[in-house]
């Protein structure tokens, strides 16, 4: 099943938008049921020039430009949150 992705510049924005609540157990935050905190992903692909024979390496030409630091998976889309979401490349979503 594929996943939407939603991301935040930063923790404070997420607990705005009801993705994040405080948890009691602790000083910190928990994503609320439906949402999955991931790394950052990828928005734009990595542009790679050709394999150097000698070395097997590649020179990256052009980086990926990476996401907000607070991204969420769901696998249903939330309307609300539209200003957010973002279409990473190369991302399956939820198994």
């Amino acid at each position: 099943m594929n996943g939407y992705c939603y991301a935040f510049t930063d923790e404070a924005a997420a607990l705005a938008a009801g993705v994040l609540a405080d948890d009691p157990d602790s000083e910190g935050t928990l994503p609320l049921p439906g949402f999955a905190r991931i790394d950052p992903v990828p928005l734009t692909q990595e542009v790679r020039g050709p394999v150097d024979p000698e070395t097997g390496e590649y020179d990256v030409l052009t980086p990926a430009t990476m996401s907000a630091e607070f991204v969420f998976l769901s696998s249903v889309e939330h309307p609300e949150l539209s200003t957010h979401q973002i279409h990473p490349v190369g991302i399956a979503g939820l198994a």
